[in-house]
């Protein structure tokens, strides 16, 4: 299974195997580390329908990488296989990886079929830096997985992962990684529950600028405190964004603040903080809590900064309990660390910062209130800088 370039390179290979006989699945899969490998179909054939089978290659060049793939389903092995797409049957998918400065590097692409048993193709990328991954469409789905490289100090080497990232035949899917502006979502929905009387917190505060939630994201000191009715119940210290609070059962006013503070260079969001308020009682089971998030996604380059002298436009988003049933949205910037803030109109999902000189360091705040009256305050200090 070769590249329609004769110039690249073999990188890694993949057999897999799934039979099945009354009911029953086996799965097996093999790595190669060579481009040529025989395969041939020994005994009577099996059930119709019950053999599948998979082949992937990586092969590299100077300006591309390709995963290439095929799937066979039937009641036979495979005995041999010789694919040579060509170049107008790929489809393109395009990795952009970040850098803030001082993390400058070599970055790692774990590349592999979202539907099948395979083997990941670690593929180097640069960071910053684009890498072209040419695919075969038909194959299916790819999940990605990103991981940043590290500077002198061992800061860096986050992880991410894109499930399902698909393309077709001529088309590019770009898909950007471990760039600003970094702060919480909310990608399964509510990212606060109530069972009972547990409140559970479990909301991603580092996830990059696309929504890509890192699985160890990078930070110093997180924090998660709760209050009750005004006075502070507990403080919670370890990941980012998580912690679990015993509560009495009567309906009260909570307010639930988490914060993750990391060191960087500006471009990195040094502090991020969400604040939440919402009243909650016992509940007979695991409910949602009406909590809310902000995603802003303005066009960075691949160290995290805007251009100077040039108004920005920072597309606002809603997410969870006010998404479409905002009451009231308020948006801020900082120029002094969040020291003060100026507000800044959000017309018809945009909000515009207006252009700074290079090197400065601005941070962004948004309030949300939904029209149930829950409200959220979220900070990011250090969101972008400009150069």
């Amino acid at each position: 299974m070769r590249p329609p370039d004769s110039t690249a390179d073999f990188w890694l290979g993949n057999m897999g195997l799934s039979a099945e006989y009354d009911g029953v699945v086996r799965e097996t899969n093999m790595a190669m580390a060579t481009p040529t490998l025989r395969v041939a179909h020994l005994g009577p054939a099996a059930e119709p329908g019950s053999i599948r089978q998979w082949y992937d290659a990586c092969w590299t060049t100077k300006r591309h990488s390709y995963a290439l793939g095929n799937v066979v389903a039937g009641d036979r092995m495979l005995t041999g296989l010789f694919r040579r797409p060509a170049a107008k049957d790929l489809g393109e998918i395009k990795i952009r990886g970040a850098a803030r400065p001082g993390t400058e590097g070599t970055s790692v692409l774990d590349v592999v079929p979202s539907n099948d048993l395979s083997t990941a193709c670690p593929l180097p990328a640069p960071a910053p830096g684009t890498t072209s991954l040419l695919v075969e469409p038909e194959r299916g789905p790819y999940d990605i997985g990103y991981t940043s490289p590290r500077d002198e100090e061992g800061r860096g080497g986050v992880t991410y992962e894109a499930k399902r990232v698909s393309t077709s035949r001529g088309h590019t899917t770009t898909r950007t990684f471990d760039n600003a502006v970094f702060g919480p979502s909310l990608p399964g929905g509510s990212g606060v529950t109530r069972d009972g009387d547990r409140l559970t917190v479990d909301v991603p505060l580092l996830t990059d600028g696309e929504g890509n939630v890192p699985f160890a994201p990078e930070y110093d000191t997180a924090q998660v405190t709760l209050y009750r009715n005004g006075t502070r119940v507990k403080t919670v210290t370890g990941k980012p964004g998580q912690a679990t609070f015993d509560v009495p059962a009567d309906r009260a006013d909570y307010r639930v603040t988490a914060t993750a503070r990391r060191t960087g260079a500006p471009g990195a969001a040094t502090t991020v903080t969400a604040s939440w308020t919402f009243a909650s009682r016992h509940t007979s089971g695991r409910v949602a809590v009406p909590v809310s998030a902000v995603r802003f996604t303005p066009t960075l380059d691949l160290t995290g900064a805007a251009p100077a002298g040039t108004a920005l436009r920072v597309p606002v988003a809603v997410q969870g309990a006010a998404k479409g049933h905002t009451r009231a949205l308020d948006v801020a910037f900082s120029v002094n660390g969040g020291a003060t803030w100026q507000r800044t109109a959000v017309v018809r999902g945009v909000a515009t910062v207006p252009a700074f000189t290079s090197g400065t360091s601005v941070s962004l705040r948004a309030k949300v209130t939904d029209t149930a009256g829950n409200t959220l305050t979220q900070t990011a200090i250090g969101a972008y800088r400009t150069r």
